[in-house]
């Protein structure tokens, strides 16, 4: 009987762990089915929270808000949880709130500007290090040692803080966890704030790119109506254009952004500009390189308004895909530039006929040695011929009768010229006719000389002989320079004519001349021979060089980059206005597309060496500006 109850009592016990193991299998299924449960809640909760939060980023809403749902959310999914978000400033140093949960006001604004650091608290550290931090217990926390007592005095006493990044691992800020009690996180409550400052992350990166597209935007509009430009692109698939506001204001198509096709907008362009214009297009598109060009834009009353496009192609799959670029309203630029051009004009003319002022004595005195011996012999053949004609009244031709003698009646034989007087005046007659004929044609030479030199000109580019230009200046300007120097010259007889502003190329030369007189002058003083300007022409390549050199006293390597400088001058007060070589550089480099340079050694003298492009295409003229004044501007 004792058996058979313990057999009982073991079929019992076996019966018994039989039921344990199925309840623990079931416990633990049961377990893990609850955790599951709980998992996709939470999921479920996040998803549902990050749904609000986005929803809020594409409706634009400000980043606090934003930032504030976002705080807010994470507290709901994590009961007896405090939240915050810090946000790192563009110096990298210091936190700034971004959004406080349920944080006490206070509290944010006593942590407002913290200095990040590696033991400074649990947002200071995680900013710091770019780590996660956990702070079990803030009262015994070395990361809070200096400043436990804040958090504490608020009944803060744990917090978790995980940085946000950007998609670059760069940190932007910290998400925070507060707990009014010691505590570590579970796996679930860490993966909750991870996942909220991954999507913190997100929201501040596109926010702010979006806020600063906004802005660049915004400024880019601004600049437009100051500015008066605008910019567009062409899309290479379907020739369509897209113009900014500003873009289409210039093109005279409204303010407010359009799209047109390239046929729609060339139309716009002045039929003059519009192959031009197309052709650089095509040139970029073919060469694949940025251009630049100007035109005129025909506006809806008729008028045209000068622009200057420039564009630059954009590659995709090896091909040329777009061409994105600018334009602007040019017509104030065009106006200025004629103004200036139109100043700078009058002012060399005004310095050439200052300089005629100048010279005015010289040519008088230049002109008055040959009236003078015009007038010697002039008065020498008035009495020379008086002389005659009495000689000759005084002794008639053999076979002439004198007037009432009756035919038949026998004359004396006349006496015969005196030989003498004959020589004397067979002689110096002619003499004294080749130097009135030579008085006459120097008085020509300087008259004409002053007229080419003191002409305006055209106002465009035309060949001329600058040799004779060259010779013409000398002439005029002998007085300056011939009681100090002797000029010559080594002038190309087979030089072409150079496109030049006649009266403006003289003018240079004159400048040039005058300087190199002076030079002597004041390294001559005293001396009893003279110093020597030496003048010479050659063609070299595609230009022109003209030479133009003295013996003088040089110029200062110190000074030589400044003596092209509006009012340099190395003379005394009174003596210079420093405008000569600052116009020569002008005219020479602005209007004729040259250019002029100097070598100079103190003691040993200088030489100004200009070269002058031979193709007209090579520059430009004044009429190139006259133009656009003409055609609206």
């Amino acid at each position: 009987m004792q058996y058979v109850s313990m057999e009982f009592a073991g079929i019992c016990l076996g019966a018994a762990l039989v039921s344990s193991l199925g309840w623990l299998r079931t416990y633990h299924r049961l377990g893990s089915r609850s955790r599951q449960l709980e998992t996709q809640e939470q999921s479920s909760r996040f998803l549902e929270e990050e749904r609000r939060v986005l929803e809020l980023v594409a409706r634009g809403a400000s980043l606090k808000d934003v930032l504030d749902a976002l705080t807010r959310g994470i507290e709901r999914m994590a009961p007896g949880c405090f939240c915050s978000i810090l946000l790192l400033d563009e110096d990298g140093r210091h936190l700034h709130a971004g959004a406080g949960g349920t944080l006490p006001r206070e509290y944010m604004l006593a942590v407002e500007g913290l200095e990040i650091g590696p033991d400074v608290g649990s947002c200071g550290s995680a900013a710091f290090r770019n780590e996660t931090v956990i702070v079990s217990d803030i009262a015994t926390d070395y990361r809070w040692a200096v400043a436990k007592e804040l958090p504490l005095g608020f009944g803060l006493h744990a917090c978790w803080s995980v940085p946000i990044r950007d998609s670059k691992q760069a940190v932007l800020g910290t998400f925070a966890m507060y707990h009014s009690f010691p505590a570590s996180p579970t796996p679930r409550e860490l993966r909750i704030v991870e996942a909220g400052a991954h999507l913190a992350g997100n929201a501040i990166e596109r926010l702010t790119a979006e806020r600063k597209l906004r802005e660049s935007m915004e400024r880019l509009q601004l600049a437009e109506e100051a500015a008066g430009f605008g910019v567009w692109e062409l899309d290479l698939a379907n020739t369509r254009m897209t113009l900014s506001a500003g873009a289409a204001k210039v093109s005279g198509l409204g303010d407010i952004a359009v799209k047109a096709s390239r046929t729609e907008m060339e139309d716009l362009i002045h039929p003059e500009d519009r192959a031009a214009t197309a052709a650089a297009v095509d040139r970029a598109i073919e060469n694949r390189q940025s251009y630049q060009v100007e035109f005129r834009v025909m506006q809806p009353d008729g008028a045209p308004r000068w622009c200057r496009a420039q564009g630059c192609v954009e590659m995709s799959g090896g091909q040329p895909a777009r061409i994105i670029g600018a334009i602007i309203d040019i017509s104030q630029e065009k106006r200025m530039l004629h103004q200036l051009r139109e100043s700078e004009r009058q002012l060399a003319h005004k310095q050439k006929l200052e300089s005629i002022g100048q010279l005015a004595a010289g040519i008088a005195h230049e002109i008055n040695t040959p009236i003078q011996y015009i007038g010697d012999n002039g008065k020498f053949l008035d009495d020379a011929f008086r002389d005659l004609i009495k000689f000759v009244e005084s002794h008639p031709v053999q076979g002439e009768r004198p007037a009432g003698t009756p035919a038949g009646v026998d004359l004396p034989h006349p006496e015969t010229v005196d030989e003498g007087v004959l020589d004397y005046y067979r002689g110096e007659v002619p003499e004294a006719i080749g130097q009135l004929l030579e008085g006459v044609d120097r008085v020509a030479s300087i008259v004409r000389a002053m007229k080419e030199f003191s002409h305006p000109g055209p106002l465009e580019r035309i060949p001329i002989d600058i040799n004779r230009g060259i010779e013409s200046t000398i002439l005029v300007s002998k007085h300056e320079w011939k009681y100090v120097a002797e000029i010559t010259t080594d002038l190309d007889p087979e030089l072409p004519p150079v496109p030049c502003l006649a009266g403006e190329f003289n003018q240079v030369i004159l400048n040039l001349i005058v300087n190199a007189a002076h030079a002597i002058s004041d390294t001559a003083q005293g001396a009893s021979h003279k110093g020597e300007i030496h003048i010479t022409t050659r063609q070299d390549g595609p230009s022109v060089e003209i030479r133009v050199s003295d013996n003088g006293c040089g110029i200062p390597e110190s000074i030589q980059s400044k003596v092209f400088d509006p009012f340099f001058t190395t003379k005394p007060v009174g003596k210079g206005t420093g405008q000569g070589l600052a116009l020569a550089h002008s005219v020479i480099v602005q209007k004729h597309h040259g250019t002029i340079r100097l070598e100079s050694q103190p003691g040993t003298g200088t030489t100004f060496v200009i070269h002058l492009p031979l193709a007209p295409e090579a520059g430009g003229s004044l009429t190139d500006v006259s133009a656009g004044a003409h055609a609206g501007v």
